[in-house]
């Protein structure tokens, strides 16, 4: 919602977890300005054809859990099934948008942005 009210047009939201996915049906129909117009697809992210979206990408906003990564989890990082990130990637290096947000989570392993974030798209010096 916070992109909506940047300024910026969404081409795609895509979410699997059902209640989320109903929770924005709901506020569709009810009107709700900053969802109204969103193109909800509900899947997993590593399903969904990026390819479907024609021309230039601005920005690429994703969530994945962070538990994986996580101080107070079990530390298994890419061992564990809800590591997302290999999908964030794939997601930003395919369609290749000016920038990519994602939530940052101040409780995580040390060295995380080195272990999860993969150099094609991680800038130098971050």
């Amino acid at each position: 919602m916070g992109l909506t009210l940047a300024g910026f047009r969404h081409r795609a939201v895509v979410e699997w977890n059902q209640w989320a996915c109903d929770t924005i049906r709901r506020n569709q129909a009810r009107g709700h300005s900053l969802v109204r117009h969103w193109p909800l697809h509900q899947d997993d992210v590593r399903a969904f054809d990026c390819d479907s979206i024609s021309g230039p990408i601005d920005v690429v906003a994703g969530g994945p859990p962070c538990q994986p990564f996580s101080m107070g989890g079990k530390h298994q990082a890419h061992d564990d099934a809800r590591d997302m990130f290999p999908a964030l990637a794939e997601v930003v290096r395919r369609p290749r948008p000016r920038a990519f947000a994602i939530p940052l989570i101040e409780l995580v392993t040390p060295g995380w942005r080195h272990n999860i974030l993969p150099p094609a798209i991680l800038p130098p010096g971050i």
